[in-house]
């Protein structure tokens, strides 16, 4: 999980936010990400300007329409360096991975082939899985799933989940950066050893909490479907992606898109590209290792998984970590008086400890750190 040297990079981006135009320090990005004033700015001048339905006529507006969805189909493309034909818009990553289980993997199945996902992982890359082996079942067809298992630090662990692959494992869903524990899963390396073991295998990867501040290439993670939702990069909600190796995309939409989504999801790109993504990942990397420094001042941090026990230095904008007196709802109703927004108790993960997670982007600082770690230690203190 070591990446390349990471440069100092000061972005000052915080009052591109109207939602930050107070006191509040948000915290909890990795929920949902706050949307910038340009990107407001276009989806108004949708709604006020051109607005029209998608593929409806061929009158002047449903062609300009027509031509904007398209040209932010191309710009999804380019930004994960796929072709245009291998995009589809969805609602985000839930249905992403549903379509995959229900229009793909439904059809490719059969009795006693396997897939295989980690329990630990976000609840909507397990769940269509988990009924898609239901539905199998009452056809008395028997899908198996194997469970990657998460090591000590955080990763998968790695020779367990190639020990498992064999010529029956059809489907393997992976997480790019793991939403609790805030690592980047070594997925290039991964895939590698998968293809050699078994290259006929549909490799499907999450990357909903990378797409926003490191580079995301299919050619370079190699994988057959790939999914993220925009509103975790500066979009509004509703509007994701779906990439198919295959050029499906027609086959994937109907009806009448989210178009003030799509054109929003379009703005958030050309947002990401203005300050450049290695600018955002070398800022959230620093301001990641800054909370960290931070958190080991305070003796009753217990951390979760994640950048204490990686032997490198890494930061990927998540740390989770609990109080070995206090309850963490507690501390979360605390933080929440101070107008300090944070993530506790469930993180759409299957039966975890209690424990609190904060995320960071581009619009957080050291300052919003600062004001965190004064009152988790007035919390301490007392």
């Amino acid at each position: 999980n070591c990446r390349i040297k990471h440069d100092t990079v000061d972005l000052n981006l915080k009052n591109e936010f109207p939602m930050l135009d107070d006191d509040k320090v948000y915290l909890d990005s990795a929920s949902t990400s706050f949307t910038p004033k340009s990107v407001i700015k276009d989806i108004n001048e949708y709604l006020t300007k051109y607005e029209a339905n998608y593929n409806r006529g061929l009158n002047d507006l449903v062609i300009n329409i027509n031509n904007k969805i398209d040209a932010v189909r191309k710009k999804v493309a380019d930004f994960l360096e796929a072709k245009k034909e291998q995009i589809s818009f969805t609602s985000g990553a839930t249905l992403s991975s549903y379509l995959i289980t229900n229009k793909f993997a439904i059809n490719e199945l059969d009795d006693k082939d396997e897939i295989m996902l980690c329990n630990l992982d976000h609840s909507s890359t397990i769940k269509p899985w988990l009924e898609l082996k239901e539905l199998f079942s009452k056809f008395n067809k028997c899908v198996i799933i194997k469970e990657i298992l998460i090591d000590v630090y955080g990763d998968y662990l790695e020779d367990d989940l190639i020990s498992k692959v064999n010529d029956k494992t059809k489907y393997i869903i992976l997480t790019h950066i793991h939403n609790v524990y805030g690592l980047e899963m070594n997925i290039e390396s991964l895939v590698l050893r998968i293809r050699r073991k078994n290259p006929n295998v549909k490799i499907v990867l999450d990357v909903s909490q990378s797409i926003s501040h490191i580079k995301v290439s299919v050619k370079e993670l190699d994988v057959d479907y790939l999914y993220f939702s925009g509103h975790k990069m500066f979009a509004p909600t509703g509007i994701g992606i779906l990439y198919t190796r295959n050029e499906c995309y027609k086959d994937m939409e109907y009806g009448t898109p989210n178009i003030l989504g799509i054109i929003g999801l379009g703005s958030a790109i050309d947002f990401i590209n203005s300050i450049g993504i290695k600018n955002i990942e070398d800022y959230v990397y620093n301001l990641t290792r800054y909370l960290y420094s931070c958190l080991l001042e305070i003796k009753q941090i217990e951390f979760n998984k994640g950048i204490n026990y990686c032997k490198c230095k890494l930061g990927y904008g998540i740390i989770s970590f609990k109080h070995k007196k206090i309850p963490s709802s507690e501390i979360n109703e605390i933080l929440n008086y101070y107008k300090i927004y944070v993530r506790s108790n469930n993180f759409c993960q299957n039966g975890q400890d209690e424990y609190i997670r904060i995320s960071l982007n581009i619009y957080n600082t050291k300052n919003d750190i600062d004001k965190f770690i004064k009152v988790l230690k007035s919390i301490d203190d007392n």
